[in-house]
């Protein structure tokens, strides 16, 4: 997998009621505070592990799609092999 996205690391950086996501000389997203005045860390902690989660899941998807093909298992239509797939492909553009 080629990545068409600036590469990690990606990390979050805080001051006061803005919270940004720092991608080497790039800002990739803001996350104010939301109307009730309290910060959205969970989205901006998802935005900054981004680039390690899709690396590890295509890590995983194709350790597990080796393993079920050496094996002769079958099984890479199971809900979990479909479900990496379709956030792969959404994760590149492709879906």
């Amino acid at each position: 997998m080629t990545p068409n996205y600036t590469p990690a690391p990606w990390t979050l950086h805080r001051k006061d009621a803005l919270r940004w996501i720092d991608a080497g000389p790039l800002c990739i997203a803001e996350v104010p505070e939301d109307e009730d005045g309290e910060p959205q860390e969970g989205n901006a902690l998802l935005i900054a592990a981004a680039p390690d989660l899709l690396m590890a899941l295509g890590m995983l998807y194709a350790e597990t799609a080796d393993y079920i093909r050496l094996n002769k298992l079958g099984g890479m239509d199971n809900q979990c092999m479909q479900l990496a797939r379709a956030a792969l492909a959404k994760a590149v553009g492709a879906a």
